[in-house]
């Protein structure tokens, strides 16, 4: 399947979003549901852009990497991205993890992006183990070193699932 072509242009308006790695849609549906206007979701997995066009129909789905994200002067509200966890994730026995692992995104790469689109607000959502596996804490240092000299206050809560309406008890960082 070839990515969509869809650009967001422009001011938005406030309590809007674009999700990166947007998935099944899940976070948008969230959003959604919380009264943020979902303008675009970004994921360069062809499946999960399909799944995700048929249970949020009206919200625009773009296959590209996130990196490469048609939003040419896009200023939403809120950029929210769900970047792969398997480079962090405590399940992940794989001798490649953090930076050597394939899915690895940057996240001071993240924080660059938001302030590039205007964005108010940057929620990035990950597993626990970013803030607990040595991998994770590098990233994370480097993503707090990189809000810090753009002048950005950073901050990382656990949440546990459950306590936003999910059936489950995973610890998800925020």
């Amino acid at each position: 399947m070839k990515s969509a072509r869809f650009t967001v242009r422009g001011a938005m308006d406030q309590r809007t979003a674009i999700v990166f790695f947007g998935g099944y849609g899940g976070a948008c549906a969230g959003l959604e549901r919380a009264g943020v206007r979902v303008r675009l979701a970004v994921d360069g997995w062809d499946a999960a852009c399909i799944a995700h066009r048929r249970w949020m129909p009206e919200t625009p789905v773009v296959r590209a990497r996130c990196e490469a994200a048609p939003v040419n002067g896009a200023r939403p509200w809120l950029l929210w991205a769900s970047p792969s966890c398997k480079p962090y994730s405590m399940a992940n026995r794989t001798p490649k993890r953090g930076k050597a692992h394939r899915e690895y995104y940057s996240t001071a790469l993240l924080v660059r992006q938001a302030v590039a689109m205007g964005a108010r607000w940057l929620v990035m959502e990950n597993v626990g183990g970013l803030l607990w596996s040595r991998e994770g804490k590098v990233e994370l240092a480097e993503m707090r070193t990189e809000a810090r000299r753009l002048g950005l206050r950073w901050n990382a809560s656990i949440v546990n699932s459950n306590t936003c309406g999910v059936a489950q008890i995973r610890r998800r960082l925020f």
